[in-house]
């Protein structure tokens, strides 16, 4: 367009010719205008890159320069968003290519090269740097430029091309993914996971999670972790540790520091429940226990904590259980007492009238004598039996 309006004037210019061009020996002309002479006059003409902005008087005429980079029509540079760049002059311009494209900016149906995206990262132009060396691998190019990252552990500082230490257990944008059960250790790059005591790495990466230890379990190694008494004791597993408990019957034993149960005596601490208000039941301490005992003549109730009196008169008297003497002949009668019994032989025999005793003798095969001093005595003595024993009050007899 501007070489079009160079001919104009110049076909203009040329028609005044020989004298008739003195006419603008001594013009007024604007400094970007091109005087034309016309007989005995002139007009002024804008150079090519001006536009005339009036008035009509030619020798006020005032011509401003053109900013071609506003009309696409006239510069044929590449547009802003492939990369290209138009720079206005006074009086004309030029294309370029703007940084991270290459070019001269001119499109190419105008015989220019346009502009082309450069790839900093693959021909190393770039300023990703780590650890003050340039690392392609962490530039990513883009159209007309390139972003730098950071591997794992590293963040981008404010300059956007240098990689910079995290603290990922405290920075609070790229936070750690420790477990609650586990204790974030700050690394240089990166970060690790320590699981706290009572709890093991759970196959994750990086142990972010932690599972609990069951201390009380036989582990891979074939031992327990848990120091309790597995004999006299069992072992509960909580959530990060565990705890030892005695069985039933033991206590723990306070004079040694590790953990051991010693059979607990229930008698001795009253921690039975034998009816001991009742003088026939006694507490016997077992290993790990006790037992409710009675004394002879008395049996253990349904709830083998109290003492029963055996009523040893009460199986029939034909019966082998029958403690007493008892035939066609002899029928010895049978009498129950606390913790025992009598047999009391018919009259006209003697003995105690037991089974398991001296039964009942005929008394007149072996009479009685009379035994005691005193008068107030009525004990009579087998001669053959028994003996008289004197006492103060009383008098005895025994075998």
């Amino acid at each position: 367009m501007k070489l079009l309006g160079f001919h104009i004037l110049f076909l203009v210019f040329s028609i005044f010719k020989g004298d008739q061009l003195t006419s603008c020996s001594h013009n007024y002309c604007h400094k970007n205008a091109i005087c034309g002479s016309t007989g005995d006059s002139y007009k002024c003409f804008c150079k090519n890159g001006y536009h005339s902005i009036g008035p009509e008087e030619q020798s006020k005429r005032i011509c401003l320069n053109i900013n071609e980079c506003l009309l696409e029509n006239i510069n044929h540079c590449v547009s802003k968003q492939y990369g290209g760049t138009c720079t206005d002059t006074d009086g004309s311009f030029y294309c370029g290519c703007a940084p991270g494209f290459k070019g001269n900016g001119k499109i190419t149906s105008k015989g220019g090269t346009g502009c082309s995206d450069i790839d900093e990262c693959t021909i190393g132009t770039h300023k990703c740097y780590r650890g003050g060396v340039k690392h392609s691998d962490y530039c990513r190019n883009n159209f007309g430029s390139y972003v730098c990252s950071c591997p794992s552990g590293l963040k981008l500082s404010s300059d956007k091309i240098t990689c910079l230490p995290i603290n990922e257990c405290t920075d609070t944008t790229q936070r750690h993914k420790c477990s609650r059960e586990a204790t974030c250790v700050d690394l240089n790059i990166g970060y690790k996971c320590q699981c706290t005591e009572g709890f093991k790495n759970g196959l994750e990466v990086n142990n972010e999670r932690c599972i609990d230890i069951n201390e009380c379990a036989v582990d891979n190694s074939g031992s327990i972790q848990a120091i309790c008494d597995f004999v006299n004791g069992t072992c509960w597993n909580t959530r990060g540790s565990y705890v030892c408990f005695c069985k039933h019957g033991y206590k723990r034993n306070r004079e040694v520091q590790h953990h051991s149960c010693i059979d607990r005596n229930e008698c001795e601490e009253y921690m039975h429940n034998c009816n001991i208000t009742n003088k026939h039941v006694k507490c016997i301490n077992t290993i790990g226990s006790f037992n409710c005992v009675c004394d002879d003549g008395f049996v253990l109730d349904t709830n083998k904590t109290n003492c029963l009196d055996i009523d040893e008169c009460s199986s029939s008297a034909d019966s082998e259980d029958f403690p007493c003497i008892y035939n066609q002949l002899i029928k010895a009668q049978c009498k129950n007492i606390d913790g025992g019994f009598h047999c009391i032989c018919p009259t006209g025999y003697y003995g105690d009238g037991k089974k398991k005793g001296t039964g009942c003798q005929d008394s007149s095969i072996h009479p009685k004598e009379h035994c005691g001093q005193a008068q107030s005595s009525l004990v009579d003595c087998w001669n053959n039996k028994e003996s008289c024993s004197h006492k103060t009050s009383t008098d005895t007899c025994h075998n």
